[in-house]
């Protein structure tokens, strides 16, 4: 057994537990370097979408609240899950959307980018995307020391906001282009 009966504990410090986890990571600092990488590379998606999407049918496990999944919205929900059913297992459309690994590149891109764009002429707005993008991109590294299991929904919340930046920065420069092509100015 790896974790003593004693170790497991609720809402409470483990002091031992915290000795012995540091001992072994001093110890044993490639085989941890291994764990937390054979942790957090099945969740970039590569091999395939772990988990994009739950079945409708499965709801929410009975509780002692009696909560259950609104049957009101069930035809949206079940169109939902076809769909997104269909998107994970798409060779192509899984990337756009269910693939991190594409997002994580695209938010180290955007990064990249800003702050060559901010080193040439500094800006307060170049600053604030700059630590915007920190966001997502800690998100994503934080589980390379923190994952428990692969599943899609861990790295979603980075992903979504990237998907957002990307949309929003596509339409920005859409409409600084037709500025420029119509004559109606450039860049501020």
């Amino acid at each position: 057994m790896i974790v003593r009966a004693e170790f497991v504990q609720c809402a409470t410090e483990n002091e031992e537990l915290r000795r012995e986890y540091w001992h072994a990571a001093r110890s044993f600092p490639l085989e941890l370097v291994e764990v937390k990488c054979r942790g957090f590379v099945p969740l970039l998606g590569l091999s395939h979408t772990y988990y994009w999407v739950h079945s409708p049918n499965c709801g929410l496990d009975p509780n002692d609240y009696e909560l259950t999944a609104a049957r009101s919205v069930r035809a949206g929900r079940e169109c939902a899950f076809r769909v997104a059913h269909w998107v994970s297992g798409h060779r192509l459309w899984r990337w756009v959307s269910g693939v991190h690994l594409v997002w994580l590149a695209a938010t180290v891109a955007a990064l990249a980018v800003t702050l060559v764009q901010y080193r040439r002429r500094p800006s307060a707005a170049a600053r604030f995307q700059a630590f915007l993008l920190l966001m997502p991109l800690a998100y994503y590294l934080g589980y390379l020391l923190a994952t428990t299991a692969a599943d899609f929904r861990y790295m979603y919340p980075a992903t979504l906001l990237m998907q957002g930046y990307v949309v929003a920065a596509a339409i920005a420069g859409a409409y600084h282009l037709r500025r420029r092509s119509t004559g109606g100015g450039g860049d501020r």
